[in-house]
């Protein structure tokens, strides 16, 4: 499999953070890992993905880092911080302003961290054919 060496997702948007921490502070989700962790975790049995555990274990475990933020001047639901090795996942695209089982369908929860994480191991170029 050939990966490019640049990724453009959007004409003049950056699809890639590669910023300090602290920036994105403000936005974000107080506790959104815990509850992106219980929400998947709650409604395993609709998910149906063989990797299920080990990606949410990984997680936990924060060898797979999520930040979730609200970021309203980004438009993008997905990204990654070069500087950070974190996936970033927006949900201010998604039109809610919280991580819940009844804002977000778990599906498309986990179809994000899934996106990330399929996003940020592009850049270390883990996949495989």
């Amino acid at each position: 499999m050939y990966i490019k060496e640049k990724f453009n997702l959007l004409v003049n948007v950056n699809n890639i953070f590669n910023v300090n921490p602290i920036l994105l502070r403000p936005y974000i989700i107080e506790d959104g890992v815990n509850k992106i962790v219980s929400i998947l975790e709650v409604n395993k049995s609709v998910i149906y993905h063989k990797h299920f555990d080990k990606i949410i274990n990984g997680i936990k475990k924060r060898d797979i880092k999520i930040v979730p933020i609200n970021y309203e001047n980004y438009i993008l639901p997905v990204s990654y911080n070069l500087k950070t090795n974190d996936i970033i996942i927006n949900i201010h695209p998604l039109g809610v302003s919280d991580i819940s089982s009844i804002e977000i369908d778990p599906r498309n929860l986990y179809a994000l961290v899934l996106y990330g994480l399929i996003f940020r191991n592009s850049f270390y170029k883990k996949i495989t054919s």
